[in-house]
Parts: C-alpha cells; structure tokens; sequence
C-alpha cells in the first residue's frame, strides 16, 4: 500500500510549468518538481518553499518562440545561476501557460503588499468605549477614565 503524502490546505492558485509547477498558498509559494525532465535538468532537489512576504520581486517573461519563465527574488536567493534552467527559484513554461503565469505574478503580487500592509490600529472612539467599559464595570475610577479619555482625545 502506498502512503499519501499529508494533505494540507489546498493552493490559492497554481501555474504549471515544463520543469515544475507554482503553487500560491495563503502565506508561501511552492515551487514543485514532477516528472522526468524537472529531474534531468534541476536534480532532485525537491521542493522549495518560500515566504510571501519575503518576496522582494517577481519577474516574469512570457514565452514566444523560446519558453518563458517565473522567478522568485528573495533575500539570500542567489543572484543568478549560470544557466536559469537549474535556478531553484525560477519555473519555465511554454506559449500556452503564458495567461496562467502572469495570472499567478499577480495574485502573489498582490498577497505580498496584503500581508505587507500594517493592520489598522484601533480608532479613539474604539478605544474610548472600551474605556467606558472598564468605567461601567468599576475597573477604572471616574479621575482614571477622565485622564485616559482627554488623553485620547488630544491625540
């Protein structure tokens, strides 16, 4: 009998490619390599996962005559390989996945700047009702909750 790999969460989004397939998850892109020619030329290297919000840029050449590519830059990727058929970073793929790869810059583009975005602090009024809370329930005295309410009103 033979074992199944653990499933996880499935993929946002995947782009296949012909020495391996990109796939997008909430918080980190997968590069996988399948099939005899992904082995030939890149090893067997395995998989290679990598943070979204550590992505510094994605680059992207659609294919033509000659096959495209995705590559991930990243700190400590290397900067390039001497042949971008064995960089671990980068998944090349012909004309016909060209819309399916430019699909997938997009969505991690824009997982990236999601993930990058400071979450929003809470407003003063939000923070004057929880104070009002705390007054109501006699957590803070009348002269605690004037202090902490003139506070937040004169930022």
């Amino acid at each position: 009998m033979k074992k199944k790999r653990a499933e996880g969460p499935a993929p946002i989004a995947v782009a296949k490619g012909s020495n391996g397939q990109v796939e997008l998850y909430k918080e980190k892109v997968r590069i996988t390599r399948k099939g005899l020619w992904a082995k030939l030329v890149q090893g067997f290297s395995g998989e290679v996962e990598i943070p979204v919000r550590s992505i510094t840029a994605v680059e992207l050449k659609k294919a033509g005559l000659l096959d495209g590519h995705i590559r991930f830059n990243f700190p400590g990727a290397s900067e390039r390989v001497a042949a971008l058929a064995t960089d671990p970073n980068m998944v090349q793929f012909g004309a016909r996945a060209n819309e399916s790869f430019a699909n997938i810059k997009r969505l991690i583009e824009r997982r990236r700047d999601d993930l990058a975005k400071p979450a929003s602090a809470p407003s003063s009024l939000d923070e004057i009702e929880k104070l009002a809370g705390l007054h109501k329930r006699g957590i803070l005295t009348d002269e605690e909750f004037s202090a902490k309410k003139a506070g937040l009103l004169s930022r």
